[in-house]
């Protein structure tokens, strides 16, 4: 918690962060925030706006303040489309990029890093420091590379050189992956801790924005606001409801907390596996469940698992450079931008990752098949993938065949059998189409009941599932195929409902069942005599066998036959 040494700070913003629109601010919190409008610019602190337009007027105007000598770097924005590869006379604006157009910067600028150059020393996209040489050769007017001080002691000096980005089909942009950093939006500042900040309320367009700004400082005395009105402080009306349904922790003592009677999954987006890996070691309500999924790993394919193992532990990964295709012109974007990721750490022994293969998904998919059988995907969806892309296909693949149950007896003496069906088949729109199970067709089965699962997963991580059971008998065990069987003919009846009654009661006669193993059992969903409601209603009769040989039970899959017949009550 960022406000550990500042409890009472910490509880004001506990209250911010589910306040909706229609509540009103109680008096003491009310002091409490104008309190911190002081009127002071505090132009050494960071500063927190709503919109790219306040910090761009925000970081010039400091820009121009406090350093002199500044230069301005172009974007060198190619069009790839052409042979000659010429550096566009004016920047492109047709494709996306985080890398600006035109950098202003000069000596002593406080900028921030917009690409990860090296995850190891904590070299990522966030960082922030001061501009410390601009470095130039051979007389040329655009400098070669730029030299940051940044504010972490672990990184230290840097040297940053341009950066190349890819920008849709047709053109690429290279740039220095830096920006201005006196001021960064709500959106930026998302996942920093400041000892000081000073946050703009002015033009809040979106719930929960003024709770992140305010809360990125660790203590009350290091927070200044402007344009203070407590109407513009509110949260999603979803908020509440999600936040009463989570586990509170501090309830029990997550020392003592198992989970032996299920399977335990924990979700977390961990925000950098490495930077947070001790933190995990050593929380036990995470080592105590025995599935532990994580987002945004920002781990990489050179990256040692070694020194990200957790004990008694099976670690899954797949980075997003992996995830996204080259193939694909409009996932570019994102395959070549940092952060991202997907793990999964199973406890379970009876887990195994599942090799399917989804084009543009940060995706992960494993079986487990004890104490329940099941598969768990962890998905990730970066903020830039745009939702109706991200879900252009929103429909589960359609079953067209679905194996039935399968009896097999074992050979004399023998104690298990092999028991082989046609795999069960689908169709969707996002083809290729994986089909998944928990058993595959020809393994050997001992004798007793099993259920077998297929998930059948499009490309758009969509499934739909078919099961059927496989009973595997001993030699001798005589296994009932007839389904049993209903006597006496059924009609519709019609009853008349009695003035002022809409609930008559009918009578009929009921079938009789029978069958050729030891016993048979006859349920309906409404029985004779009982009130029904004026409509149509329909009855329904159904057997069902029950094995038994010797004194030994199997588990067979029941026989059915089913009756049906329609009451039809009116006025």
């Amino acid at each position: 918690m960022r406000q550990k040494e500042d409890l009472a700070f910490a509880l004001l913003l506990n209250r911010l962060r589910v306040k909706e629109k229609k509540d009103t601010l109680s008096d003491a919190d009310l002091s409490i925030l104008t309190s911190r409008e002081t009127g002071e610019e505090c132009e050494e602190d960071m500063h927190i706006y709503s919109t790219n337009k306040q910090v761009n007027e925000w970081n010039s105007r400091m820009l121009h303040s406090k350093c002199e000598d500044i230069i301005c770097v172009k974007a060198e924005d190619r069009n790839n489309s052409k042979d000659n590869d010429e550096i566009c006379t004016e920047p492109c604006k047709s494709g996306q990029s985080s890398l600006p157009r035109n950098l202003s910067i000069a000596l002593n600028a406080r900028v921030m890093l917009l690409k990860n150059i090296d995850t190891n020393i904590g070299l990522t996209n966030g960082c922030i420091g001061t501009v410390a040489e601009i470095v130039k050769r051979n007389n040329e007017s655009k400098p070669y590379c730029i030299s940051v001080k940044f504010d972490s002691q672990k990184i230290g000096i840097q040297s940053i050189k341009m950066y190349e980005e890819s920008m849709g089909k047709n053109y690429t942009r290279k740039q220095f992956p830096l920006k201005l950093a006196y001021a960064c939006t709500v959106h930026k500042v998302q996942g920093m801790t400041l000892n000081k900040v000073v946050v703009s309320l002015k033009k809040i367009f979106a719930s929960g924005h003024s709770y992140v700004g305010l809360s990125r400082v660790t203590s009350l005395s290091g927070l200044t606001i402007e344009d203070f009105h407590p109407k513009v402080i509110y949260c999603d009306p979803k908020i509440k409801k999600h936040l009463n349904d989570m586990t509170n922790f501090l309830e029990t003592s997550i020392a003592e907390e198992t989970y032996d009677d299920g399977l335990c999954i924990m979700l977390h987006n961990i925000q950098g596996l490495k930077q947070h890996y001790v933190d995990l070691q050593c929380n036990p309500t995470f080592l105590n469940s025995d599935i532990i999924c994580l987002t945004e790993t920002w781990l990489s394919d050179k990256d040692d698992a070694f020194e990200i193992c957790l004990a008694h532990f099976k670690l899954y990964h797949q980075s997003r450079y992996n995830s996204y295709s080259i193939t694909s012109d409009s996932r570019q974007q994102f395959k070549d931008q940092s952060h991202g990721g997907v793990a999964v750490y199973s406890k379970n022994e009876f887990s195994s990752r599942l090799d399917i293969k989804i084009d543009n998904l940060e995706f992960i998919a494993f079986l487990i098949t004890c104490p329940v059988s099941v598969v768990i995907a962890v998905v990730y969806r970066p903020p830039t993938y745009r939702m109706k892309d991200f879900c252009s296909d929103t429909t589960a693949p359609e079953i067209t065949f679905c194996p039935c149950n399968v009896f097999v007896q074992a050979a004399s003496c023998a104690s298990s059998a092999t028991a082989s069906w046609d795999a069960s088949t689908a169709t969707d729109a996002s083809e290729p189409i994986t089909a998944v199970s928990n058993f595959s067709p020809g393994d050997s089965f001992d004798v007793s009941t099993y259920l077998v699962i297929y998930y059948l997963i499009d490309n758009a991580s969509f499934y739909s599932t078919c099961s059927f059971k496989v009973t595997v008998t001993s030699s001798g065990v005589v296994i009932d195929r007839e389904n049993p069987v209903l006597t006496s003919c059924l009609t519709d009846i019609v009853a008349n409902a009695s003035p002022g009654t809409s609930t008559p009661v009918v009578l009929w006669l009921a079938p009789v069942a029978s069958d050729n193993s030891d016993s048979v059992s006859l349920t309906v969903n409404q029985l004779q005599g009982s009130s029904i409601a004026v409509g149509s209603t329909e009855v329904t009769y159904t057997a069902r066998n029950d094995l038994s040989r010797n004194g030994w039970h199997p588990t067979i899959l029941p026989q059915l036959a089913k009756q049906h017949r329609r009451d039809r009550p009116l006025r």
